[in-house]
């Protein structure tokens, strides 16, 4: 089976990314919050847009840049050093940042 290949078009993040920082409630499959970033930011998996299936997240390679995490992917790699990435987005900048947000409004305290 064939991997189906993402683009890397999107310079900023969708309306309804869960990396920005003022994102809502979002669901993680059968992961925590925490299992889930661990797995993007170490396991290093390649994320969709929820607008864009076809393209990658840009909020992930704007976090994963602010955060200087530098993807071993040459794909991802060279999409997160893209001098075209929206910096101004207002998106987590480290995992940990992103874990506490999204586990606060499972837990009901919205912030």
């Amino acid at each position: 089976m064939t991997e189906k290949r993402m683009d890397f078009k999107k310079k900023t993040p969708c309306s309804n990314c869960p990396f920005l920082e003022d994102s809502k409630k979002h669901g993680f499959g059968n992961l925590s919050p925490g299992e889930f970033i661990n797995q993007v930011w170490n396991g290093e998996m390649k994320i969709s847009c929820l607008d864009d299936p076809q393209s990658h997240c840009a909020g992930v390679l704007i976090m994963m840049r602010k955060g200087a995490k530098l993807p071993r992917d040459p794909e991802v790699s060279a999409a997160v050093q893209s001098t075209e990435l929206d910096l101004n987005a207002k998106t987590f900048k480290f995992p940990a940042e992103f874990a506490q947000h999204h586990m606060k409004q499972i837990r009901g305290k919205v912030l």
